[in-house]
């Protein structure tokens, strides 16, 4: 096994209509002497279709994820692989109505965990994160 260094938690923001530059951010890691990273988006599936010409050109490796709010604070969720479900933005269909956009946190963690995947807390809302 090699080891690699991969950064878990990259959420590149692009101005509406823009496209993500994954060639310009795959140099930027190339620099940092990072191997790959996660690309991540807020409540969507994020843009790879320019992925695998990058990382021909870099070396950089290109895995996707989510960030969801739920109940509880802000998670990081990995997909196992991309499939249809992950493509579908499928975890919009636990939302609790709690609000836009928020989910039972233990419904995403048996949602993606089923599948393969992992779910990593990034913000719990119960915590002061200006004062660790």
């Amino acid at each position: 096994m090699d080891p690699a260094l991969i950064d878990l938690h990259v959420r590149p923001t692009v101005a509406e209509g823009e496209v993500l530059d994954l060639l310009a951010i795959a140099n930027v890691a190339r620099e940092q002497g990072l191997d790959g990273m996660v690309i991540f988006g807020l409540d969507a599936p994020p843009d790879l279709a320019t992925a695998a010409a990058a990382s021909e050109e870099t070396g950089i490796a290109f895995f996707a994820g989510v960030e969801l709010d739920t109940e509880v604070g802000r998670l990081l969720c990995y997909p196992a692989e991309l499939d249809e479900w992950f493509a579908a933005a499928g975890w919009r269909e636990l939302a609790n109505g709690a609000g836009p956009s928020v989910y039972p946190a233990a419904a995403l963690v048996e949602a993606f965990g089923s599948r393969g995947g992992a779910v990593i807390v990034a913000q719990p809302f119960d915590r002061d994160l200006h004062h660790p």
